[in-house]
């Protein structure tokens, strides 16, 4: 049985500018960054510092964040939809 779940927050290459921001806002705490170059995958070479993923804590809630591997794919599939998943 599920008890909780954990939402998965996709950006278009402002994950880590987002990040930043629950910082500054909300007092955050990012508990681990991974970028595209951390884990081998680059697909430009100007996304090599792109958040391919990251936990971070907002009160007492865990979230994760990540840029969008296939960019093309992602700006065609979220023009109406939301881009949180539950993970």
């Amino acid at each position: 049985m599920i008890k909780t779940s954990v939402p998965y927050l996709v950006y278009n290459d402002d994950c880590k500018e987002a990040l930043s921001y629950y910082v500054d806002i909300f007092g955050a705490e990012i508990i681990e960054e991974i970028t595209f170059e951390d884990m081998g995958f680059i697909e430009e070479l100007d996304r090599k510092s792109c958040i391919g993923h990251s936990v971070f804590k907002l009160g007492q809630s865990l979230l994760y964040a990540s840029d969008a591997i296939e960019k093309e794919n992602f700006q065609n599939k979220t023009k109406n939809t939301t881009n949180i998943y539950l993970a």
